[in-house]
């Protein structure tokens, strides 16, 4: 390489005093490497420099995810307790019920309300009458609902 020719304006820049010094890429990677070239840094240093810098990024990305974890299993827990209390207004769990503060007890409570399947067993004791007026009301709702083509006495149009 017996020439190498460069813009003017990178060889008369006061300003700049090594090739492409004025990007922030290039500029660091002088920071790093500079005091090797100068010898006031060993290879053993400068290696150990870049493992560090590489296991620091790793630490902030873990640290990042393990926020956005704990931020998401906050609002699931929020989540889920409200889901407890409104099997509480619904009346599939006791109105006296304490929602649990552990996280795998509201679990295996809401598995619990799952498993019922809405079945009489999770019912209160409350709730058996008025599913018995509620089945009788429906009932004479049936019976009094007319059907078009069919009489109010039960027979066809004429």
């Amino acid at each position: 390489m017996a020439f190498t020719f460069q813009p003017q304006n990178i060889v008369a820049n006061p300003d700049v005093m090594f090739f492409k010094a004025d990007t922030t890429e290039h500029r660091e990677k002088l920071k790093t490497i500079f005091p090797y070239i100068l010898g006031a840094v060993t290879a053993d240093v400068l290696q150990a420099r870049f493992e560090l810098e590489r296991l620091q990024r790793i630490l902030r990305r873990k640290e990042a995810d393990l926020k956005a974890i704990t931020s998401t299993t906050s609002a699931w827990r929020l989540e889920s307790r409200s889901w407890v209390r409104q099997a509480v207004e619904f009346g599939l769990l006791p109105p006296d019920q304490v929602i649990p503060e552990e996280w795998p007890d509201i679990v295996d409570l809401l598995r619990k309300i799952i498993a019922s399947n809405g079945r009489s067993e999770l019912l209160p004791v409350w709730w058996t009458p008025r599913l018995r007026c509620f089945a009788r009301l429906e009932d004479a709702n049936d019976a009094t609902t007319v059907q078009p083509g069919v009489q109010a006495g039960g027979g066809p149009a004429s």
